[in-house]
């Protein structure tokens, strides 16, 4: 009940700030579906599940019933339909293309809806008890976080706002340095969650401390403050997934905290939050996956399909530019590149769904496949799981990835997550050898 309870707040909300009656025709399909699939869930805590449908709903029903509208006297996008993007400008795309985009939407939510289990509860669950001592542990996250520091050009770069950072040396480099101190952040987490001495407040201090000199609302993108700061939380105090704050936490957040990050985290301390505009319009502006989508559609129909470069560059995010030069652009930078070329956009750095992807180089056809593929593959993934010390720390990083994985551009910005459940996995196995090589000693 509390799930339908959400989605129905969430379009009640978007109705209410609606520019045209004619979105809602287009939304509510997409919407109907995902309050059908996401209601199937009884759990008491919110998880991954819960996060993939809340995001469907911001990104693809009550963000567009806030910006797009239509010419005066236009029924049902009859003479257009126009999507606002930045410094006041718009463009108007064609009722067929808007019709295309959301017949898209459509069928990857009910593919989504049919495939994707009620709830991330996986049939088979291993237990793997932390074998490193608190203190070890300790250490070890302190040497990551040093290394980090030096990738990223030293602390005087680290602490600067995101527009005053000089580029690192650190290159793929830093990547790898970042998922290796995410993930020893987690495992710190979950071992002191067992640890009763004064040694466990020692790891606190340590560890949030440090986190928050790397990450913190003055120098890091809210995306990625997301992935390191939130999984560490939830690890930590695990009553705040109980489903009814979880959402009302989200929600606050995104109207909230996340128009303040988007000036924090760019200009650092000389941020002028006076000039900070608290409503639905600037926050939901950031859930750009529409018109991203919407223009995307229009450059297919000029400049034809791309015939798999795209979606290869997602499987092969791990290549480098420096052994593949000619590595296609993420999609997100495809659109955002002739956008911000033509002045419309304050950045070339967009958004880009994976489906997104699958249609720049198939068309339906390649939003049908790779969508059912895709699914499949997840459905698989969250079928297994692990956790550590009795801790779902890959399930709490699941929830904490998400929303950027799912934003997209997925090609830029897999390789943090993929590296940083590598790590974990690494730091599993590492200790499994060490404690199986000691007991052969012992014998």
């Amino acid at each position: 009940m509390q799930r339908a309870v959400l989605q129905i707040s969430l379009l009640v909300f978007g109705m209410v700030y609606m520019r045209t009656e004619s979105t809602l025709v287009l939304v509510l399909p997409v919407w109907l579906i995902t309050l059908l699939a996401s209601s199937r869930s009884n759990k008491e805590d919110f998880d991954v599940v819960d996060m993939f449908w809340l995001l469907n709903t911001l990104s693809f029903v009550v963000a567009p019933l806030v910006t797009i509208y239509e010419p005066e006297g236009s029924q049902i996008f009859s003479t257009g339909a126009i999507v606002p993007l930045n410094f006041g400008h718009s463009l108007t795309y064609r009722q067929d293309q808007i019709f295309e985009l959301y017949f898209l939407i459509f069928m990857v939510t009910v593919i989504n809806a049919v495939v994707l289990p009620k709830h991330a509860t996986p049939k088979s669950t291993r237990d793997f008890s932390i074998r490193y001592t608190t203190l070890s542990l300790i250490v070890i996250f302190i040497v990551a976080v040093l290394v980090e520091i030096a990738m990223r050009g030293g602390i005087a770069n680290t602490l600067a706002a995101r527009r005053e950072k000089v580029d690192a040396a650190g290159g793929i480099f830093l990547i790898f340095s970042r998922s290796f101190t995410l993930a020893c952040s987690m495992f710190l987490a979950a071992k002191l969650t067992e640890e009763r001495s004064w040694l466990r407040w020692v790891g606190y201090i340590v560890l949030f401390s440090l986190l928050l000199v790397l990450y913190n609302p003055f120098n890091s993108a809210r995306f990625v403050l997301l992935q390191a700061l939130l999984p560490p939380l939830l690890i930590t105090f695990t009553r705040i997934l109980s489903f009814r704050f979880f959402c009302i936490s989200v929600i606050a957040g995104s109207m909230v905290v996340m128009p303040i990050l988007s000036a924090t985290t760019r200009a650092g301390t000389d941020a002028d939050l006076a000039s900070v505009e608290i409503s639905p319009e600037f926050f939901l502006g950031y859930l750009d996956q529409h018109k991203v989508l919407l223009h995307l559609i229009d450059m297919v129909e000029r400049n034809g399909l791309e015939w798999g470069s795209s979606t290869l560059s997602v499987l092969l995010f791990f290549v480098p530019r420096a052994i593949w030069p000619d590595k296609p652009l993420v999609l997100g930078l495809e659109v955002g590149n002739e956008l911000y070329g033509y002045g419309f956009v304050g950045t070339a750095n967009l958004s880009g769904p994976i489906f997104g992807d699958f249609y720049y180089d198939f068309g339906i056809p390649g939003v049908l496949l790779g969508s059912v593929a895709l699914a499949i593959i997840v459905r698989q993934l969250l079928a297994r799981s692990a956790t550590i010390s009795g801790v779902p720390v890959f399930g709490y990083f699941a929830i904490a990835a998400l929303p950027i994985l799912f934003r997209g551009t997925v090609g830029a910005v897999i390789p943090s997550a993929f590296f940083t459940f590598l790590f974990l996995i690494g730091l599993i196995v590492v200790q499994e050898k060490l404690s199986r090589s000691a007991r052969n000693l012992s014998l």
